[in-house]
Protein backbone atom coordinates (compact mmCIF):
# COMPACT_ATOMS: atom_id res chain seq x y z
CA UNK A 1 0.00 0.00 0.00
CA UNK A 2 2.74 2.25 0.62
CA UNK A 3 4.47 1.61 -2.33
CA UNK A 4 1.02 2.56 -4.06
CA UNK A 5 0.62 5.28 -2.21
CA UNK A 6 4.31 6.51 -3.05
CA UNK A 7 3.83 6.36 -7.07
CA UNK A 8 0.39 8.11 -6.62
CA UNK A 9 1.67 11.33 -4.81
CA UNK A 10 4.32 11.06 -6.64
CA UNK A 11 3.01 11.04 -9.70
CA UNK A 12 0.77 13.89 -8.60
CA UNK A 13 3.87 16.22 -7.66
CA UNK A 14 5.34 15.48 -11.23
CA UNK A 15 2.33 16.39 -13.17
CA UNK A 16 2.32 19.73 -11.01
CA UNK A 17 5.70 20.16 -12.01
CA UNK A 18 4.53 19.12 -15.98
CA UNK A 19 2.05 22.16 -15.66
CA UNK A 20 4.93 24.06 -14.07
CA UNK A 21 6.82 23.52 -17.62
CA UNK A 22 4.34 24.22 -19.90
CA UNK A 23 2.88 27.17 -18.49
CA UNK A 24 6.14 29.05 -18.85
CA UNK A 25 6.71 28.10 -22.24
CA UNK A 26 3.49 26.89 -23.93
CA UNK A 27 -0.14 27.95 -24.39
CA UNK A 28 -0.34 29.60 -21.38
CA UNK A 29 2.69 31.50 -20.82
CA UNK A 30 0.77 35.05 -21.03
CA UNK A 31 -1.88 33.63 -19.10
CA UNK A 32 0.35 32.52 -16.17
CA UNK A 33 2.02 36.34 -16.35
CA UNK A 34 -1.16 37.88 -15.99
CA UNK A 35 -2.88 36.09 -14.04
CA UNK A 36 -0.89 34.08 -12.00
CA UNK A 37 2.58 35.56 -11.79
CA UNK A 38 2.47 35.82 -7.82
CA UNK A 39 1.66 32.09 -7.60
CA UNK A 40 4.40 30.00 -6.46
CA UNK A 41 4.30 27.06 -8.38
CA UNK A 42 3.95 23.75 -6.59
CA UNK A 43 1.13 21.23 -5.52
CA UNK A 44 -1.00 22.14 -8.11
CA UNK A 45 -1.25 25.72 -7.10
CA UNK A 46 -0.73 27.28 -10.39
CA UNK A 47 -2.93 24.83 -11.90
CA UNK A 48 -5.84 26.17 -9.10
CA UNK A 49 -4.99 30.03 -10.44
CA UNK A 50 -5.62 29.08 -13.65
CA UNK A 51 -8.79 27.48 -13.57
CA UNK A 52 -10.20 29.93 -10.93
CA UNK A 53 -9.48 32.28 -14.14
CA UNK A 54 -10.81 29.92 -17.49
CA UNK A 55 -12.86 32.30 -18.65
CA UNK A 56 -10.13 34.66 -18.95
CA UNK A 57 -8.26 32.45 -20.61
CA UNK A 58 -7.06 32.39 -24.20
CA UNK A 59 -8.60 29.35 -26.22
CA UNK A 60 -5.38 27.43 -26.45
CA UNK A 61 -4.95 27.64 -22.57
CA UNK A 62 -8.19 26.76 -21.83
CA UNK A 63 -8.05 23.68 -24.08
CA UNK A 64 -4.11 22.58 -22.55
CA UNK A 65 -5.89 23.47 -18.98
CA UNK A 66 -8.72 21.18 -19.70
CA UNK A 67 -6.96 18.53 -21.36
CA UNK A 68 -4.34 18.25 -18.49
CA UNK A 69 -7.01 18.45 -15.60
CA UNK A 70 -8.74 15.58 -17.44
CA UNK A 71 -5.40 13.44 -18.08
CA UNK A 72 -4.48 14.20 -14.51
CA UNK A 73 -7.70 13.16 -12.54
CA UNK A 74 -7.65 9.71 -14.26
CA UNK A 75 -4.28 8.82 -13.00
CA UNK A 76 -5.00 10.52 -9.51
CA UNK A 77 -8.77 11.44 -9.09
CA UNK A 78 -7.99 13.68 -5.95
CA UNK A 79 -5.17 15.92 -7.77
CA UNK A 80 -7.87 18.78 -7.18
CA UNK A 81 -9.08 18.37 -3.80
CA UNK A 82 -5.28 18.23 -3.09
CA UNK A 83 -4.67 21.54 -4.70
CA UNK A 84 -7.93 23.00 -3.08
CA UNK A 85 -7.37 21.79 0.31
CA UNK A 86 -4.22 20.55 0.96
CA UNK A 87 -1.47 23.01 -0.75
CA UNK A 88 -0.48 24.10 3.34
CA UNK A 89 0.40 20.83 4.25
CA UNK A 90 4.00 19.59 4.27
CA UNK A 91 5.12 17.22 1.77
CA UNK A 92 4.60 13.80 2.69
CA UNK A 93 2.14 10.45 1.21
CA UNK A 94 0.61 10.24 4.72
CA UNK A 95 0.33 13.97 5.78
CA UNK A 96 -2.20 14.28 2.07
CA UNK A 97 -3.66 11.45 2.67
CA UNK A 98 -4.48 12.68 6.79
CA UNK A 99 -5.34 15.97 4.41
CA UNK A 100 -8.28 14.04 2.27
CA UNK A 101 -9.39 11.91 5.39
CA UNK A 102 -10.08 15.47 7.21
CA UNK A 103 -11.58 16.73 4.68
CA UNK A 104 -13.49 13.84 3.35
CA UNK A 105 -17.17 15.28 3.27
CA UNK A 106 -16.09 17.99 0.98
CA UNK A 107 -14.65 15.58 -1.47
CA UNK A 108 -15.68 14.93 -4.98
CA UNK A 109 -17.53 11.88 -5.66
CA UNK A 110 -14.44 10.59 -7.96
CA UNK A 111 -11.75 11.23 -4.73
CA UNK A 112 -13.85 9.88 -2.39
CA UNK A 113 -14.49 6.76 -3.65
CA UNK A 114 -10.58 6.63 -4.25
CA UNK A 115 -9.85 7.48 -0.64
CA UNK A 116 -12.66 5.06 0.61
CA UNK A 117 -10.93 2.21 -1.64
CA UNK A 118 -7.48 2.56 0.42
CA UNK A 119 -8.59 4.23 3.31
CA UNK A 120 -8.61 1.14 5.31
CA UNK A 121 -4.68 0.16 4.25
CA UNK A 122 -3.94 3.60 5.37
CA UNK A 123 -5.57 3.08 8.97
CA UNK A 124 -3.65 -0.29 9.44
CA UNK A 125 -0.45 1.31 8.59
CA UNK A 126 -0.98 4.69 10.50
CA UNK A 127 -2.11 3.63 14.37
CA UNK A 128 -2.03 7.46 14.83
CA UNK A 129 -4.35 8.55 12.11
CA UNK A 130 -7.40 9.45 14.20
CA UNK A 131 -4.89 11.33 16.94
CA UNK A 132 -2.83 13.10 14.53
CA UNK A 133 -6.24 14.25 12.76
CA UNK A 134 -7.86 15.18 16.13
CA UNK A 135 -5.25 16.54 18.10
CA UNK A 136 -2.32 17.79 15.95
CA UNK A 137 -3.88 18.33 12.70
CA UNK A 138 -2.01 22.13 12.65
CA UNK A 139 1.22 20.69 13.23
CA UNK A 140 0.83 18.46 9.80
CA UNK A 141 1.46 21.66 8.32
CA UNK A 142 4.42 22.37 10.09
CA UNK A 143 7.96 21.43 9.67
CA UNK A 144 8.80 17.39 10.27
CA UNK A 145 9.00 16.33 13.69
CA UNK A 146 6.82 18.83 15.21
CA UNK A 147 3.43 16.65 14.46
CA UNK A 148 5.40 13.86 16.53
CA UNK A 149 5.68 16.35 19.54
CA UNK A 150 2.12 17.16 19.83
CA UNK A 151 1.63 13.57 20.04
CA UNK A 152 4.01 12.65 22.67
CA UNK A 153 2.28 16.32 24.82
CA UNK A 154 -1.10 14.31 24.20
CA UNK A 155 0.10 11.03 26.05
CA UNK A 156 -2.34 9.56 28.16
CA UNK A 157 -5.30 10.99 25.70
CA UNK A 158 -4.41 8.63 22.53
CA UNK A 159 -6.23 6.29 21.34
CA UNK A 160 -4.93 2.53 22.26
CA UNK A 161 -3.49 1.54 19.46
CA UNK A 162 -1.53 5.20 19.27
CA UNK A 163 -0.48 4.84 22.83
CA UNK A 164 0.69 1.59 22.13
CA UNK A 165 2.86 2.99 18.49
CA UNK A 166 3.74 6.26 20.80
CA UNK A 167 5.57 3.76 23.58
CA UNK A 168 7.27 2.11 21.21
CA UNK A 169 8.77 5.46 19.18
CA UNK A 170 9.46 7.42 22.67
CA UNK A 171 11.79 3.88 23.39
CA UNK A 172 13.63 4.55 20.07
CA UNK A 173 14.51 8.03 20.32
CA UNK A 174 15.20 8.22 23.63
CA UNK A 175 17.78 5.71 22.59
CA UNK A 176 19.04 7.93 20.02
CA UNK A 177 18.19 11.64 21.11
CA UNK A 178 20.46 12.40 23.63
CA UNK A 179 18.45 15.39 25.17
CA UNK A 180 14.92 13.67 24.58
CA UNK A 181 14.47 13.11 28.34
CA UNK A 182 15.74 16.43 29.52
CA UNK A 183 13.37 17.93 26.84
CA UNK A 184 10.52 16.55 27.96
CA UNK A 185 11.46 16.82 31.88
CA UNK A 186 12.35 20.89 31.13
CA UNK A 187 10.83 21.88 27.56
CA UNK A 188 7.49 19.63 27.60
CA UNK A 189 5.80 22.53 25.75
CA UNK A 190 8.52 23.40 22.79
CA UNK A 191 8.45 21.72 19.50
CA UNK A 192 10.50 23.53 17.23
CA UNK A 193 14.09 22.42 17.40
CA UNK A 194 15.67 26.13 17.95
CA UNK A 195 13.28 26.68 20.47
CA UNK A 196 14.19 23.25 22.32
CA UNK A 197 18.12 23.88 22.24
CA UNK A 198 17.48 27.83 23.95
CA UNK A 199 15.44 26.28 26.46
CA UNK A 200 17.60 23.47 27.17
CA UNK A 201 20.35 26.34 27.55
CA UNK A 202 18.91 27.67 30.03
CA UNK A 203 19.07 24.15 32.29
CA UNK A 204 22.01 23.61 31.01
CA UNK A 205 23.56 22.38 34.48
CA UNK A 206 20.63 20.10 35.28
CA UNK A 207 20.44 18.42 31.99
CA UNK A 208 22.49 14.50 31.24
CA UNK A 209 26.16 14.58 30.81
CA UNK A 210 24.89 13.53 27.28
CA UNK A 211 22.68 16.62 26.63
CA UNK A 212 25.17 19.05 28.29
CA UNK A 213 28.05 17.75 25.20
CA UNK A 214 24.72 17.81 22.53
CA UNK A 215 24.20 21.56 23.80
CA UNK A 216 27.86 22.41 24.45
CA UNK A 217 28.23 21.28 20.36
CA UNK A 218 25.52 23.00 18.81
CA UNK A 219 26.34 26.43 21.16
CA UNK A 220 29.94 25.91 18.97
CA UNK A 221 28.50 25.33 15.63
CA UNK A 222 26.49 28.33 15.76
CA UNK A 223 29.33 30.83 16.79
CA UNK A 224 31.22 29.70 13.73
CA UNK A 225 28.07 30.11 11.66
CA UNK A 226 24.87 31.48 12.70
CA UNK A 227 22.35 30.41 10.22
CA UNK A 228 22.72 26.68 12.02
CA UNK A 229 20.41 28.02 14.33
CA UNK A 230 18.20 29.43 11.73
CA UNK A 231 18.11 25.86 9.88
CA UNK A 232 17.13 24.58 12.79
CA UNK A 233 14.27 27.42 13.82
CA UNK A 234 12.74 27.14 9.87
CA UNK A 235 13.95 24.08 7.97
CA UNK A 236 12.85 19.92 8.49
CA UNK A 237 16.11 17.83 9.44
CA UNK A 238 18.69 15.76 7.35
CA UNK A 239 18.28 18.15 4.25
CA UNK A 240 21.34 18.60 2.31
CA UNK A 241 23.61 21.52 1.93
CA UNK A 242 21.94 22.48 -1.48
CA UNK A 243 18.59 21.98 0.43
CA UNK A 244 19.51 23.85 3.64
CA UNK A 245 20.62 26.90 1.62
CA UNK A 246 16.96 26.55 -0.08
CA UNK A 247 14.95 26.41 2.57
CA UNK A 248 16.71 29.49 4.24
CA UNK A 249 16.06 31.10 0.81
CA UNK A 250 12.26 30.43 1.53
CA UNK A 251 12.34 31.85 4.55
CA UNK A 252 15.11 35.18 4.24
CA UNK A 253 12.17 37.22 5.92
CA UNK A 254 12.39 35.46 8.89
CA UNK A 255 16.07 34.48 9.55
CA UNK A 256 18.57 36.71 11.92
CA UNK A 257 20.71 39.25 10.51
CA UNK A 258 23.92 37.52 11.25
CA UNK A 259 22.42 34.63 8.94
CA UNK A 260 21.43 37.10 6.39
CA UNK A 261 24.79 38.80 6.34
CA UNK A 262 26.70 35.32 5.96
CA UNK A 263 24.18 34.30 3.09
CA UNK A 264 25.53 37.97 0.97
CA UNK A 265 28.73 36.97 1.25
CA UNK A 266 27.78 33.73 0.14
CA UNK A 267 25.80 35.07 -2.70
CA UNK A 268 28.66 37.55 -3.04
CA UNK A 269 31.25 35.08 -3.63
CA UNK A 270 28.97 32.31 -6.21
CA UNK A 271 28.43 35.15 -8.02
CA UNK A 272 32.06 36.14 -8.61
CA UNK A 273 32.76 32.04 -9.04
CA UNK A 274 30.36 32.06 -11.60
CA UNK A 275 32.01 34.86 -13.48
CA UNK A 276 35.79 34.19 -12.84
CA UNK A 277 35.66 30.21 -13.37
CA UNK A 278 33.44 30.29 -16.14
CA UNK A 279 36.25 29.55 -18.83
CA UNK A 280 37.62 26.53 -16.35
CA UNK A 281 34.02 24.52 -16.41
CA UNK A 282 33.90 25.15 -19.51
CA UNK A 283 36.92 23.36 -20.08
CA UNK A 284 37.04 20.70 -17.44
CA UNK A 285 33.40 20.41 -16.14
CA UNK A 286 31.01 21.41 -19.13
CA UNK A 287 29.04 18.10 -18.72
CA UNK A 288 28.37 18.51 -14.53
CA UNK A 289 25.05 19.25 -13.84
CA UNK A 290 24.34 22.56 -12.30
CA UNK A 291 22.13 21.03 -9.22
CA UNK A 292 23.36 20.14 -5.87
CA UNK A 293 27.08 21.89 -6.09
CA UNK A 294 28.48 19.67 -8.76
CA UNK A 295 30.22 22.30 -10.71
CA UNK A 296 31.78 23.18 -7.39
CA UNK A 297 33.12 19.51 -6.45
CA UNK A 298 34.47 19.18 -10.35
CA UNK A 299 36.40 22.33 -10.14
CA UNK A 300 37.89 21.56 -6.29
CA UNK A 301 38.73 18.43 -7.62
CA UNK A 302 40.57 19.92 -10.74
CA UNK A 303 42.05 22.50 -8.37
CA UNK A 304 45.19 22.10 -9.80
CA UNK A 305 44.30 22.84 -13.40
CA UNK A 306 42.09 25.98 -12.80
CA UNK A 307 43.59 29.59 -13.30
CA UNK A 308 44.87 31.17 -10.09
CA UNK A 309 41.74 33.27 -9.61
CA UNK A 310 39.27 30.39 -9.74
CA UNK A 311 41.34 28.71 -7.60
CA UNK A 312 41.27 31.20 -4.75
CA UNK A 313 38.18 31.44 -4.83
CA UNK A 314 37.37 27.70 -4.25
Amino acid sequence: MREEAVMKFSLFFILVAILTLQARANECAAEREEFCSQVEPGKGQLMRCLNENKDQLGSKCQSALKEFVAKTKKSNPCFEELAENCSEMTSGRDRLTLCLIKNEKILGDSCRKDLTSKKDKFYASEPCADDLIDKCYSELTQPEGMAIRCLIKNKGKLKARCETAMNAKIQKMRATIPCFDDTEKFCPGTVNRGEIDKCLEKHKSKLAKNCQRYIEREIAIVKKNPCHQDIKNHCRPNLSDPQKFRCLELNEDKISNACLQIRKVKKDKIKKMEEVCESDRQKLCAKEQHANGMIVKCLRSNKAKVSKECAKLL
